[in-house]
């Protein structure tokens, strides 16, 4: 006699929501339906080239080829599930992912903090130190990008979940790991300039601002422009593809040097992970510039691009939003 499967124990069915949230399971359905169906098409035109050489060469129609026949039940079946992973390969692409913002994430706040060193040592000039930026952005986004979506940085993990393509289940872990990352990399940076390692964290210089309130202004403005772009391109995926890595990068050198007046962050982590090691030129006393603008420059973008893309719900465009958000392709 042939028992009941058992359901999920409540702490089996909780790790598996961890791992493969629905909204990544949405994510693996829409990519697997766009595949299936190029393919379809190319098994049907396929078959009407046949269909149609046997017309011409007065022959029988020659069957359907076993590939055909699998379409048309892939095409009657509700719900397919080749596209599902089990617990293992699923585990296995999140901590993939984690990975990859890890080295990602220490990289960025390690090249960005030790670039800031040497520019207060007069090593480095502010247009050096932009260009700088934007090329670690560039090279880090199209070398990780397609694992963990290359975020590196809370507020982008934030604004991503706001706009509903990015499970809510995964942004503590990954922010736990940007953070975890921006420490190691002051510690690193700490080992390498050893006092000197204070200059890597970002503090507003009163000889350039007059008030931390303006520093958090510009802070909020830059801010703002960086998850605006990052968001129109993740919109927009299908459309400007490889070169969203670029337009980021664009906008990391242009804030750069328009935030040179109060040592642009747009990142908290970025600011946060080194002041913990090795503190600031300020004592912290302008940390919550870096850490709070950056949050609310992001909320700003996310309600910008929502009115700009009202009205834009094509399928396509969340799949590629998507696609821009979670990595793992």
């Amino acid at each position: 006699m042939k028992t009941a499967k058992e359901s999920p124990s409540l702490p089996g069915r909780l790790f598996q929501h961890i791992i493969e949230p629905p909204l990544i399971e949405q994510c693996q359905k829409q990519q697997w339906m766009e595949k299936e169906s190029t393919r379809r098409r190319e098994v049907e035109h396929r078959e009407s080239l046949l269909a149609l050489r046997s017309i011409l060469s007065g022959h029988r129609e020659q069957p359907s080829s076993p590939e055909h026949d699998r379409i048309i039940y892939l095409g009657l079946e509700e719900e397919p599930t080749a596209y599902k992973n089990d617990k293992k390969a699923s585990l296995r692409k999140l901590l993939q992912r984690l990975l990859s913002e890890f080295i990602g994430t220490l990289l960025l706040v390690l090249c960005y903090a030790s670039m800031r060193v040497e520019m207060q040592l007069n090593r480095l000039t502010p247009l050096e130190n932009a260009l700088g930026q934007g090329l670690v952005v560039v090279a880090l986004v199209y070398s990780l990008g397609g694992i963990s979506g290359a975020h590196f940085n809370p507020v982008v993990t934030l604004v991503f979940t706001l706009r509903r393509t990015f499970p809510l289940s995964w942004l503590p872990l990954f922010n736990a790991v940007q953070l975890t990352a921006a420490i190691t990399a002051g510690s690193i940076l700490r080992a390498l300039y050893k006092h000197d390692a204070i200059y890597g964290t970002n503090a507003i210089d009163p000889k350039m601002l007059s008030s931390n309130v303006l520093g958090f202004g510009w802070e909020v403005i830059i801010s703002f422009f960086l998850q605006f772009v990052v968001l129109q391109t993740a919109t927009r995926g299908s459309i400007i593809g490889p070169l969203a890595a670029l337009a980021v990068g664009s906008v990391n050198v242009v804030n750069a040097i328009i935030g040179d007046i109060n040592s642009s962050s747009m990142n908290p982590t970025r600011t946060l992970g080194p002041a913990i090691v090795n503190s600031s030129q300020d004592g912290k006393a302008s940390l919550w510039v870096y850490v709070a603008g950056p949050y609310v420059g992001g909320v700003i973008a996310v309600l910008i691009v929502t009115l700009l893309n009202f009205d834009n719900s094509a399928q396509d465009d969340s799949s590629e939003e998507m696609k821009m958000a979670q990595g793992g392709e």
